[in-house]
């Protein structure tokens, strides 16, 4: 969603079942150290990353993970790619 002075990038985080998981580590930034935004998910798998305008430009690139599932690792071209991305996110449980 995108407000007058911020963006907001929301979805879900679950299983291949779509059963939430809770308390996913959640990191968006631009793949350096300049630019970071680290929430979890909450016991819904639910996640929302509220980002400045000004600075939404600057974010292109997604992390997820929780112990015993494989990481979720993500790069976009740009902020746009990345909240048009913005959705359910599916882990898969390590073998």
């Amino acid at each position: 969603q995108i407000y007058k002075d911020h963006v907001v990038i929301s979805g879900r985080i679950e299983n291949k079942k779509g059963e939430p998981i809770a308390k996913a580590n959640i990191i968006i930034d631009d793949l350096g150290i300049d630019y970071l935004k680290e929430i979890e998910s909450d016991d819904n798998g639910r996640y929302a990353v509220e980002i400045l305008k000004s600075d939404s430009e600057k974010y292109s690139h997604i992390l997820v993970m929780k112990r015993g599932y494989k990481k979720f690792d993500r790069n976009f071209s740009d902020m746009s790619a990345l909240k048009s991305f913005s959705r359910n996110i599916i882990l898969t449980k390590n073998e």
